[in-house]
């Protein structure tokens, strides 16, 4: 026998509609009357450590987006990204602290992720540890309330941020990005935007690429937001 998402899933597809409890997506959400932010981070593994304080296979972050939305509806952007192929890290932590202020949700989609990635910031730096930790309490998942609240049939029977987002929003396209379109290809591209032998010109394009994959995946969260809250 089917389960209920199943159910949800099967009738979508036979009926070529769209499901969306708003309701219920509202009620997941609660009420909030200020700023909120949407984080997305981008990483990279090493088999063989090269920067203090990490291990093999670990997850580094080396980049994020951060988007936030005023409650006057103003959106603002704000971003981190370094190539010179030092450890980032510090530089990160000290500016998603800023970035992120001291209050309002912090929505990420998938957010066991992000909130990996800063419990591994705060233990590598005690310093900043009551920050980050201070921000990972605010941190809010959006993948629980899709997975309970939407399905369009384009999604194939995934809850994928890249599924989900262009479902919803028509603005949202990972498919027209130039060469870094899911976060495997971001950790390929910081590796040779960090060469040495890589040229300035090249090193650029990279990074360019690299920033504009890496918001369209915190817009993508502002846009599912947006739909679960006014609807």
């Amino acid at each position: 026998s089917l389960n209920e998402q199943q159910i949800t899933v099967r009738t979508a597809h036979l009926n070529g509609e769209t499901f969306f409890d708003s309701e219920k997506a509202k009620e997941l959400l609660g009420d909030h009357r200020g700023s909120t932010y949407f984080l997305d981070f981008e990483t990279v593994m090493f088999a063989i450590p090269i920067w203090k304080g990490s291990r093999p296979f670990q997850n580094l972050p080396f980049q994020y987006s951060l988007h936030r939305v005023d409650s006057d509806g103003g959106l603002d952007h704000t971003e981190f990204l370094n190539l010179d192929g030092n450890d980032p890290r510090e530089a990160l932590a000290r500016q998603m602290i800023k970035d992120c202020g001291t209050e309002g949700p912090i929505y990420a989609y998938n957010a066991g992720f992000e909130r990996g990635v800063i419990k591994q910031l705060a233990e590598l730096y005690p310093t900043f540890a009551a920050d980050l930790e201070a921000l990972n309490v605010r941190i809010d998942d959006l993948l629980p309330i899709a997975r309970n609240c939407y399905y369009n049939p384009s999604q194939m029977g995934s809850w994928s941020l890249k599924a989900v987002a262009p479902a919803i929003s028509g603005e949202i396209s990972y498919d027209e990005l130039d060469g870094v379109q899911v976060g495997s290809d971001a950790g390929v591209a910081y590796l040779e935007a960090c060469s040495p032998e890589t040229s300035d010109e090249r090193r650029e394009e990279l990074r360019n690429q690299m920033l504009k994959y890496c918001e369209v995946d915190t817009l993508a969260t502002v846009r599912i937001w947006e739909l679960f809250t006014k609807s």
